[in-house]
């Protein structure tokens, strides 16, 4: 929150002077304020996704969040063997595999800007090589 009080305080003293860069200042206070709103609903979503208990009233630093969730996932697959741990990988590949072709579908149909469906194109290239990669290892760990 932080950074959008200051990009607010530094729009309202552009307003005040005339200031030619009113309008600049205006969109990075606009794009500051949907990634605030966009982080606190991420927060929200993992709050209620992995919630057990009733929720807490005290906040939660969402970096913080996010490093816990990694950490248990690090614990989690610390106790898997070799072949479990590609098995696990290569499911999470494909699973972005889906998304990026299905947001790729998406862009194209939308008529998103080109350098946008190169960079997804990209993305789904690279992903697909990786699985690859992925499935070269696992067969290679269950031949031995």
């Amino acid at each position: 929150h932080k950074r959008l009080t200051t990009a607010t305080t530094k729009l309202d003293e552009a307003k005040a002077q005339g200031s030619d860069l009113v309008d600049a200042l205006q969109t990075g206070v606009e794009k500051t304020r949907a990634k605030v709103a966009a982080a606190e609903q991420a927060l929200h979503d993992f709050k209620q996704a992995n919630s057990t208990e009733a929720p807490t009233t005290a906040p939660v630093d969402v970096a913080q969040a996010a490093i816990a969730k990694a950490m248990a996932a690090r614990a989690s697959e610390a106790d898997l063997s070799p072949t479990e741990k590609a098995r696990a990988n290569l499911e999470k590949l494909q699973q972005r595999l889906q998304k990026s072709q299905a947001t790729l579908a998406q862009s194209r149909e939308s008529g998103e800007e080109e350098k946008i469906i190169e960079a997804l194109e990209s993305t789904v290239a690279r992903l697909t090589e990786k699985i690859a990669a992925a499935e070269q290892q696992l067969n290679a760990e269950s031949e031995s």
